[in-house]
């Protein structure tokens, strides 16, 4: 499977779906072997102006044009999809790659009704940074991938950020509570911050961007920094200082342990979907 003769397709046109294509396309890969299918017509419009790409209302047709294959759609979705396209997909075994949280590729190989596990099936967690080509992704395949799918794989997703193997499928539902649903949750203490700033009386313009300038430079300087996290909040915290009284009303109202029970509750749905649809 060389570059120039795989054809990628994308079932689904969603948000993350217009990030791959955006990100493979800004990294050189040929416009003319990337598809899209999507029941509504909108979002291929949208996709087919701004990249050249090929669209289709029907998933089949798409299917019989490409050798990955890759699910951009809901979980609730997703054994639709699959179970429709089940004679395409096991007599042209394309790559398969789902995006779709929670679902195991266990569940896939049922619904494809492949017990011997003969398809080749990656699941990826990207994050919605993969908007802007920083996202971060966490991915899994229970077979060994050949040299040219793991090229392949490697294209697609260093396209739209940094990717990291996983030694077990279930640490992708840990993946999907920490930085898949991440982004949502620095949202909220972003916009918890910026709230009190402006209610404190600093204009809510000169609040967003100190507060989201403090996020991005506090993340680059841990990425940089050969310090641990723990080192770096000591370093800025003075006993009796502004930090120090901020932190210890943190500690007052349990903001580690509400963080903590957040991404726990996220690991927990991504658990349950996987149960409900295995």
């Amino acid at each position: 499977m060389s570059k120039t003769s795989t054809q990628i397709g994308f079932i689904g046109a969603g948000n993350m779906a217009k990030a791959m294509i955006a990100g493979l396309i800004q990294s050189g890969f040929p416009a003319n072997q990337l598809w899209v299918s999507n029941p509504t017509p909108e979002s291929l419009d949208f996709l087919r102006t701004h990249y050249s790409i090929q669209t289709t209302l029907n998933n089949a047709k798409l299917a019989n044009q490409v050798n990955v294959l890759i699910f951009a759609v809901k979980p609730a979705v997703l054994k639709t999809v699959v179970t429709e396209l089940r004679p395409l997909i096991l007599a042209k075994k394309p790559l398969l790659m789902s995006i779709a949280a929670g679902i195991s590729t266990k569940a896939i190989y049922h619904w494809l009704e492949d017990s011997g596990h003969h398809t080749q099936i990656i699941r990826a967690m990207p994050n919605t940074p993969a908007l802007i080509n920083q996202g971060v992704t966490g991915i899994f395949s229970p077979n060994k991938l050949s040299a040219s799918e793991l090229e392949i794989t490697q294209t697609i997703l260093s396209a739209i950020g940094s990717y990291y193997w996983l030694e077990k499928e279930q640490w992708l539902d840990i993946v999907t509570g920490l930085s898949g649903s991440g982004p949502g949750f620095i949202f909220y203490i972003l916009e918890a911050m910026i709230a009190e700033a402006v209610a404190l009386g600093l204009p809510e313009t000169i609040a967003k961007e100190l507060a989201l300038k403090t996020c991005v430079g506090s993340a680059n300087l841990a990425l940089s920094s050969k310090e641990n996290l723990a080192a770096l909040r000591q370093n800025v915290t003075s006993k009796g200082g502004t930090t120090f009284a901020g932190l210890q009303k943190a500690e007052e109202l349990g903001l580690a342990q509400a963080i903590q029970d957040m991404i726990e509750a996220s690991v927990e749905r991504a658990r349950a979907l996987s149960q409900q649809e295995s």
